[in-house]
């Protein structure tokens, strides 16, 4: 029951940010915010993120994994709510301008101060609960709930928005402090098992070692991050929408990449367990595939396919890195490599949101572009990494 609660409370936390990304970009337009002050909003939060993480996944291995889960989850449904109010007094222009972005710059950057801890210690937890063998499986888990969330999010954004554009957001608040109460309630955390091979590991992980994993994760969401925040303005474009039409557009299309990835993280990884080195070698080929489709598909349903292999190739990707991650630290230090790791996807989340969305006024397909290059440079970067350090593809045999 803990474990499900966890997964459950992230699933809903993934769930908001899905919704968070449906909504933001037409409603930003109805505001009147420019693209890149909508990438801007993202991109400060996960600049706290990145400052941040670090410290919460030391909070997890010391205070606890459950404290630190249901602070964030409290903290995530107080700051959705005062997102969604703001963007309401914008709505209906009690604030415009520079102070609609400056006031909803600030409520991100609270946000990130209060939910950063979340998934660091959700993944500490897991691998707590998980042997070494079993570690991709079991941090697999993790992102297959962010999955489920990611699915859910789209549609609990089509349920809702005809009850108005902000009523989503705030089922997802609702939703969250609901699965704070319960996991205050019901979660107690796990004794933390010794290395089952006797490892001699740093209770405090090496940044040596670990760097060229951050380097992927920082990689792979620079990628993501960038299509994230551009793709709802890419298919408005493209079909020309409305904003409750590309709402319900873009949502089916973040429905197939959650899906995709859910298919990959809860399903084939469960079943076959493939090292992560093999995840990393399948998954970066198909993120690439998936996101040439999108480039150059010529209509929407071939955007919808190309978020699909997109999904697939993600998710392997995301738990073959944490995987690897986990396995090169001791069981004491899984909170602290995790928080790491958060830093490094949140700065790829500073990057690529600004990026992605300063480029797209030159061209609507240049964010893709830009995913295309990121993932291939991670490509080559794993695999010149596994050819100077053979042994990292072999850490869960």
């Amino acid at each position: 029951m803990q474990r499900s609660i966890i997964l459950v409370g992230l699933t809903v936390f993934a769930m908001g940010q899905t919704i968070l990304f449906a909504l933001l970009g037409p409603v930003a337009r109805e505001i009147g915010l420019a693209e890149w002050q909508v990438g801007a909003i993202i991109s400060a939060s996960a600049i706290v993120f990145v400052l941040i993480s670090p410290l919460w996944g030391t909070l997890a291995d010391r205070w606890g994994r459950k404290n630190t889960i249901v602070s964030g989850l409290a903290s995530y449904a107080l700051t959705t709510l005062l997102f969604a109010w703001l963007l309401n007094q914008g709505m209906s222009g009690a604030i415009a301008g520079m102070a609609a972005f400056s006031a909803l710059v600030g409520a991100r950057l609270l946000y990130a101060v209060g939910s950063a801890g979340i998934q660091p210690a959700a993944v500490a937890m897991m691998a707590d609960l998980t042997s070494r063998s079993d570690r991709s499986a079991g941090v697999a888990l993790v992102g297959a709930a962010f999955g489920i969330g990611t699915v859910i999010g789209p549609g609990v954004a089509y349920a809702f928005v005809g009850f108005g554009l902000l009523v989503p957001l705030l089922v997802a608040a609702g939703a969250a402090m609901l699965l704070a109460v319960l996991a205050g309630i019901f979660v107690a955390d796990p004794k933390r098992p010794a290395d089952e091979d006797g490892s001699t590991a740093s209770a405090k992980p090496d940044i040596r070692l670990l760097a060229p994993l951050l380097a992927l994760a920082f990689g792979s969401f620079v990628a993501i991050s960038a299509l994230q925040q551009t793709m709802a303005f890419y298919i408005q474009d493209f079909t020309g929408s409305d904003a409750e039409e590309t709402t319900r557009l873009a949502g089916n299309a973040f429905v197939i990449l959650a899906l995709a990835m859910l298919i990959i993280q809860g399903g084939v990884v469960q079943k076959l367990k493939p090292r992560p080195a093999i995840m990393m070698v399948v998954g970066f080929p198909l993120a690439l595939a998936g996101i040439a489709v999108m480039a150059w598909a010529p209509t929407y349903w071939l955007i919808i396919v190309g978020f699909g292999i997109m999904g697939a190739g993600f998710g392997l990707v995301q738990p073959g890195i944490n995987a690897l991650v986990s396995l090169t630290v001791s069981a004491e230090a899984q909170g602290n490599a995790a928080g790491f790791v958060q830093a490094a996807m949140a700065g790829g989340f500073v990057i690529g949101p600004i990026s992605g969305t300063l480029i797209y006024a030159l061209s609507p397909k240049a964010p893709m572009l830009l995913a295309i290059t990121c993932c291939a440079i991670c490509f080559i970067v794993f695999l010149w990494t596994q050819k100077t350090r053979p042994d990292m593809g072999d850490a869960a045999a």
